[in-house]
């Protein structure tokens, strides 16, 4: 017994280092690793480099000299090869790697602490590992559209990954193993937001896998109140650095047919459904009440007058008034004697009606 344990622990000592060298054999230089090169019997060619970013290292003599893809022994043969060629009659090239290339994931977007993240050399690290070192998602991160970026035989290749399958679909195999260098790049959501006469105004995510249209988003945003004034509707957009308005008729999509009016959004639009503008026309006319504003013209006095049916027999049309309610918040009375309009021709005194005024026509003393 003593015999057979003492045999396992020589083949245990004797294998371990065996594997570990093999296991640095394999290993192909990487970005940021640094190497000291000597050469046997040349002191003055003994240096310390760093590889770049782009796979070269400098040495006296050969300059720059590519190590993309290659390990210590291969390195060690091509500059044996390079030496002799020009500048050595026998070149022993010895390599040693004095510092590694960390093993770092980026994580990237909308993670609530970006940066760079070491990685074990004793577990694997998986996506969603790495999404939590990052301090997990912010609450404009669109996870569905969450992406690894990945060099891959010297070719940049992305990963896409729609975080929901991993949590909420338990699909496990989605929550991919990174490796060094991954880059966990997560996109902020596209929004638009939609306001003003609607029950449910707010902001909405934008769909990533087909378009959303004026129509849609308004009835995302619980359609309109019975206030809104849905053909002044406008959308504002950002472009080119720019804002512009874009007012659309909705009426001329929905009663019309006319579809190929219905915009197409795009992030950050912001939809506004004003209220509809009224005017009241009250006392001595057939029809008193409220009316619509029109959207595309002006209305007068006279015309307010004539949409509510015209004075009654008692009107006393000398003493016609229109309260205001000015910009500074009081209370404005104009008094208008609607002869001089009808029968002097006064057209000054026929005067535009603004949102909200109250055309009061009184009862005539006789």
């Amino acid at each position: 017994m003593k015999n057979a344990l003492l045999l396992f622990l020589a083949l245990t000592i004797f294998i371990t280092p065996v594997n570990a060298d093999e296991n640095k054999a394999q290993y192909k230089l990487q970005p940021s690793d640094v190497l000291t090169i000597t050469v046997h019997g040349q002191p003055d060619l003994t240096t310390k480099t760093r590889v770049t970013a782009d796979g070269y290292i400098s040495f006296p003599l050969l300059d720059k000299v590519s190590v993309k893809g290659l390990t210590v022994q291969e390195l060690e043969q091509k500059m044996k090869d390079l030496l002799e060629k020009d500048y050595l009659v026998k070149a022993e090239v010895l390599v040693f790697i004095e510092e590694y290339h960390p093993r770092q994931v980026s994580v990237i977007g909308e993670v609530n602490t970006p940066g760079k993240f070491s990685m074990s050399t004793e577990k694997d690290l998986t996506l969603l590992e790495a999404i939590a070192m990052g301090g997990g998602f912010t609450k404009d991160a669109d996870i569905n559209r969450t992406k690894v970026m990945r060099l891959e035989g010297g070719e940049q290749k992305t990963i896409d990954i729609n975080v929901k399958d991993i949590t909420e679909r338990g699909l496990k195999d989605k929550d991919i193993i990174l490796k060094p260098d991954d880059v966990v790049f997560v996109p902020k959501s596209f929004f638009f937001s939609v306001t003003g006469e609607v029950n449910n105004p707010g902001k909405f995510n934008m769909p990533t896998e087909r378009d959303i249209t004026l129509l849609e988003a308004i009835a995302m945003a619980g359609g309109f109140t019975k206030d809104a004034d849905v053909n002044k509707t406008k959308i504002m957009r950002l472009e080119n650095g720019g804002k512009i308005t874009m007012p659309v008729k909705v009426k001329d999509i929905t009663d019309r047919g006319a579809k190929e009016e219905d915009i197409v959004l795009k992030p950050d639009d912001i939809i506004f459904i004003p209220k509809r503008s009224f005017f009241s026309v009250i006392g001595e006319v057939k029809n008193p009440g409220k009316f619509d504003m029109p959207a595309e013209r002006e209305v007068t006095l006279i015309e307010a007058v004539a949409m509510a049916g015209g004075f009654t027999k008692d009107a006393d049309i000398t003493r016609t008034k229109v309260m205001r309610m000015t910009q500074d918040g009081e209370k404005k009375t104009i008094t208008i004697n609607v002869k001089d309009v009808t029968e002097k021709d006064q057209k000054d005194k026929n005067i535009i009606l603004e949102a909200e005024d109250i055309v009061i026509v009184p009862e005539s003393f006789f």
